[in-house]
């Protein structure tokens, strides 16, 4: 009995788990010893303690870290990587908190140096957008990419579950799908190399790598159509890429693409019943896992509630015929 005793002591004392900011905020393991790893997002000093934000990305959520002046590592600043061990309690406002033991910094952070965002501070996407390397440390940009990672599974699920296949098509392509955009042609950037291969095939200076012109996909639908002739059904969520002159929202140079290919289908109620299931899971399953974070990104934005997703979820789909469509656009 007493070695049992002295078992779970030092279990206590000694052992712990590392853990994600999401799995704490979900199993709310209070009084157990945990060993978290993140980033500093802000610091506050009060009387004998520091108190850091820490934000591993695993939610929009931090947890708050609160550690003795005297044991804070002079390397511990805003931006900077470390680990937390500690013991985990609710503090005043019911919150889970870390009273850290100890913090190692794996990565510093020199402010001083020019690190372009401070703590608490939001910056139009113009200026953002000039620090890609960083630019997911920005809460905008890391609750966009976790919807973004969330809504990729939703659709790869949605269908696997009605026996879709998933293709993946080529993004090197010969054919610019029947004229469906403006192109970009691919060539090799080594001028030697392509002297040299023109002397050898005779090819025009386009043409001479792959023995004929090569493009970046602006559709995966004709290597689709000819799988759902062996498959049934097929779909691909890839890359695409358009030539056009335009840099809008309307006209991106680069997206992401859902295409979808059934052989049998006889009737237009059966495909437009297909987009429909197609949307409206997503959606569902998108609100399902990731209500609040949707809700904390479109506050961050602005978004109008006439962008709110659940709107899809509230009126039925109405079909309509293309020149009734044409006449509710003029």
């Amino acid at each position: 009995m007493k070695l049992l005793s002295l078992t779970r002591y030092y279990f206590n004392k000694h052992l712990y788990s590392t853990c994600s900011v999401k799995e704490i905020l979900k199993s709310q393991p209070e009084g157990c010893k945990k060993k978290l790893k993140g980033w500093a997002k802000a610091m506050r000093k009060m009387k004998e303690n520091i108190f850091i934000d820490l934000d591993d990305g695993s939610t929009h959520h931090r947890l708050q870290v609160v550690i003795p002046k005297n044991k804070v590592p002079a390397s511990l600043t805003y931006g900077c990587s470390f680990e937390a061990i500690g013991v985990l309690v609710k503090n005043p406002s019911n919150k889970l908190e870390l009273i850290a033991e100890s913090i190692n910094v794996h990565g510093p952070c020199v402010v001083q140096d020019g690190y372009p965002f401070a703590p608490r501070k939001t910056y139009n996407p113009d200026y953002v957008r000039q620090h890609l390397h960083i630019r997911p440390r920005t809460a905008t940009f890391g609750c966009l990419l976790r919807l973004r990672n969330k809504m990729s599974t939703a659709v790869r699920n949605r269908f696997s579950n009605d026996n879709f296949v998933e293709i993946n098509v080529p993004v090197l392509s010969s054919n610019d799908c029947e004229g469906a955009g403006e192109v970009f042609v691919v060539k090799p950037n080594n001028d030697s190399l392509i002297k040299e291969m023109i002397s050898q095939n005779h090819h025009s200076l386009l043409e001479t790598f792959f023995n004929g012109q090569t493009y970046l996909t602006v559709s995966g639908q004709l290597h689709l159509e000819c799988m759902a002739r062996a498959l049934t059904k097929v779909y691909t969520l890839g890359p695409t890429f358009r030539a056009e002159n335009s840099k809008s929202r309307l006209h991106l140079s680069e997206f992401y693409m859902i295409e979808a290919e059934q052989a049998f289908i006889d009737r237009t109620e059966e495909l437009l019943g297909m987009i429909e299931k197609t949307t409206s899971t997503v959606v569902e399953k998108l609100l399902e896992e990731s209500e609040d974070e949707i809700d904390h990104y479109r506050k961050m934005i602005g978004a109008s509630e006439d962008n709110n997703p659940v709107n899809l979820l509230k009126v039925p789909y109405e079909v309509i015929t293309y020149h009734k469509a044409c006449d509710i656009l003029e």
